[in-house]
């Protein structure tokens, strides 16, 4: 695979589990609508003194939705995984586990 691939608990199937610095964080924070902003390098303070490097623009709950759904996705290897270790799903799919529509 040419891919990294991270053994997740088997609890993962069933639940949304994710890393505990990323949601123990300020990384997906209260965003208005329209005010994102672009952060180049910006340290962002975890759990336990762990700190999260970020660059990209500020990443809000609708992005932790996405982020917490592709982790379960993954999770699901036999019906997801393709022989190349990516995942695959289809937009509408994604977007009504999630709660939402496309478009």
């Amino acid at each position: 695979m040419p891919y990294d691939c991270v053994e997740l608990p088997a609890c993962a199937q069933a639940k949304y589990v994710g890393p505990n610095a990323r949601f123990q964080s300020a990384l997906f924070g209260m965003v208005g609508r329209g005010k994102r902003k672009f952060l180049n390098g910006q340290k962002i303070v975890s759990f336990r003194g762990l700190m999260i490097s970020y660059t990209g623009e500020q990443l809000d709950q609708g992005d932790l939705d996405v982020f917490i759904h592709a982790v379960h996705l993954t999770a699901l290897e036999n019906e997801n995984r393709r022989l190349d270790g990516l995942v695959q799903f289809t937009v509408r799919g994604f977007l009504a586990a999630i709660g939402r529509s496309p478009g």
